[in-house]
């Protein structure tokens, strides 16, 4: 079975029908290594489920701070086209309205339209993938924003979600949230990556577990025993 997401609590599941399987075998399940021995095995399940438990938990943290992260930059580059079109409406900033625009434009991702080839391409372009180096972006195009903003001589818009100093905040805010997703990630990869030594590694891993235990009843009750043609057929 491919080590996807779904395999992990499926081999967990697995392991469990193994364990019950054990619990019923007359003579008692005595194997020759006591790190695979009933109690043992259950207890290293609990393990196992635990960790499954907390893969789920730290993707769904995660999963929340990325809407909250998208959220909150959706919000922000809302604010670019009204900050484009009250610089626009000062003849006194036209020599910074280029560059005003184009911080603008880049925060929300819009980028210049470019001459259209006299045959069009077989196939359309992919659509802009905006991960984290994406936000981390947004976030220093409006930390540029409200810098050029805070220079620009009487630049004092009534609405006080596009001064300079609700930029710089919004600028701030998006920072902490690209923090909190690349913690959140950090939290969820050190889960992953927990879990995956509990079922693959090579000496007290899962998958050497329930091979030794199928083994070792192979060995106890003989490999023509009703015990062992109720385990020899439990897949990995």
């Amino acid at each position: 079975m491919p080590n996807s997401e779904k395999s992990f609590p499926d081999r967990g599941q697995k392991s469990h029908a193994l364990l019950a399987a054990l619990n019923v075998f007359v003579p008692v399940f005595t194997p020759p290594d006591n790190e695979i021995s009933m109690v043992n095995f259950s207890n290293f399940l609990i393990t196992v489920d635990s960790a499954n438990e907390e893969v789920e938990n730290t993707r769904s943290i995660l999963a929340a701070a990325q809407v909250v992260r998208k959220t909150a930059s959706d919000a922000a580059q809302k604010f670019t086209t009204q900050i484009v079109n009250y610089v626009k409406s000062n003849p006194a900033w036209k020599v910074d309205f280029s560059r005003i625009k184009e911080l603008c434009d880049k925060a929300r991702r819009v980028r210049p339209k470019s001459k259209q080839p006299a045959t069009p391409p077989p196939t359309p372009p992919k659509p802009h993938d905006l991960g984290n180096g994406s936000y981390a972006e947004i976030a220093q195009f409006f930390k540029a924003l409200s810098a050029k903003l805070s220079a620009l001589s009487g630049y004092t818009p009534p609405d006080a979600n596009i001064q300079a100093a609700a930029i710089a905040t919004l600028a701030g805010q998006l920072e902490v949230n690209n923090d909190m997703v690349d913690t959140r990630v950090s939290e969820h990869d050190k889960a992953v990556e927990a879990r995956y030594a509990l079922y693959f590694d090579e000496v007290t891993g899962l998958a050497v577990k329930f091979a030794a235990i199928k083994a070792a009843v192979k060995g106890q009750y003989g490999q023509n025993s009703t015990q062992f043609a109720q385990v020899k057929g439990m897949k990995w």
